[in-house]
């Protein structure tokens, strides 16, 4: 990750800009730039009956893509205002530091959902999202918005100024895009090999389980 987020694809030139050593082609931005992305503000949701809301548990620490459940829109007293494609940034310890954040779902109901008000909601423009969500999960770029977090110990949070300053790399988007894709088949392989290994765990306690009781038993050659 740390390669392909520093010296892309192919590079043989690079120059030293603010956030480290990165290829010439590159540019370096803020975050919040308005050509880059935005932090959503709220919006006012009364016409529908049932809305889909992402509590702080669906928000995944592993994973990009963010489920959510449809409650009555009388059940949401407080909530954050987000739209499919936006990439929902933890702001609370120790959610921030555990790495929970991912991406609203294109097929969310309505367009729109309603999520824990301990979230940015980031729309992106001038960047893939993809590749936003990877440069949010290295660890180079999320600690500096870990670092100015604000407020007593167990309940601090990053503001909303950290995360519009924070300063990026910028590759032309379709290096984006190539990157993000190698990254996200990195990912599912790894969750392909974490699975594996989950249910040959489950197997082997079984078994274990039923050797111990008696269930079963281990035919032994004389």
């Amino acid at each position: 990750m740390q390669r392909l987020l520093t010296k892309g694809i192919g590079h043989e030139r690079f120059k030293e800009m603010e956030v480290g050593r990165v290829p010439e082609e590159w540019d370096v931005v803020k975050l919040g730039d308005e050509a880059i992305a935005k932090i959503r503000g709220n919006k006012t949701t009364n016409k529908f009956e049932r809305v889909a809301f992402i509590p702080m548990d669906f928000v995944p620490e592993s994973g990009i893509f963010i489920k959510y459940e449809m409650r009555t829109i009388n059940d949401v007293k407080s909530f954050t205002y987000c739209e499919h494609g936006d990439l929902l940034l933890a702001k609370i310890t120790p959610s921030l530091e555990n790495g929970k954040q991912g991406i609203v779902p294109d097929n969310i109901s309505n367009g729109f959902a309603l999520a824990t008000t301990e979230v940015f909601p980031i729309s992106c423009k001038g960047i893939d999202r993809l590749f936003l969500f990877y440069v949010l999960k290295f660890p180079k770029f999320r600690n500096k918005i870990i670092s100015s977090m604000i407020g007593t110990t167990g309940r601090q949070r990053a503001s909303k100024d950290s995360v519009e300053n924070l300063k990026l790399p910028l590759p032309p988007l379709l290096e984006q895009r190539r990157i993000a894709e190698i990254l996200s088949a990195v990912d599912r392989k790894l969750a392909l090999s974490r699975r594996r290994k989950e249910k040959l765990s489950r197997v082997k306690k079984g078994l274990m389980n039923e050797l111990l009781t008696g269930r079963k038993r281990v035919k032994l050659e004389e």
